[in-house]
């Protein structure tokens, strides 16, 4: 757990480096997504954990049928988890929320871009 955190930090500074070529604007919007970013992954990081526990009790104990009914579990409340992440972050606005929160500055950068009409 604590190497996978700490792989994706290393990917977010990799990130930072790599998009502060473009400007501070983007660097900004790296150093704003990363915490975000690092509590998803941390949510899912416990779910695998505290289901990997559970199945291995089972199994421990020689119960297969429950080890198998734990993973199915799991992998249930992990989609489960995934739909509600998406319309929070995505679907119901509660990013732009999240992001106010952060830093003040950041609202231009969230207005949806209009499309065209190409008639």
């Amino acid at each position: 757990m604590i190497v996978s955190l700490l792989l994706t930090m290393i990917n977010n500074v990799a990130d930072a480096m790599w998009v502060s070529g473009l400007g501070s604007d983007a660097l900004a919007a790296i150093g704003i997504v990363t915490p975000i970013f690092i509590i998803i992954i941390g949510l899912g990081i416990g779910i695998s954990a505290g289901v990997n526990s559970s199945v291995a009790r089972f199994i421990g104990k020689g119960d297969l049928k429950q080890a198998g009914n734990s993973g199915v579990h799991g992998l249930i409340i992990s989609i489960i988890l995934n739909y509600i992440n998406q319309y929070i972050t995505i679907g119901s606005g509660f990013i732009i929320i999240i992001c106010t929160m952060i830093s003040a500055g950041i609202m231009a950068y969230l207005k949806p871009i209009k499309e065209e009409n190409h008639e």
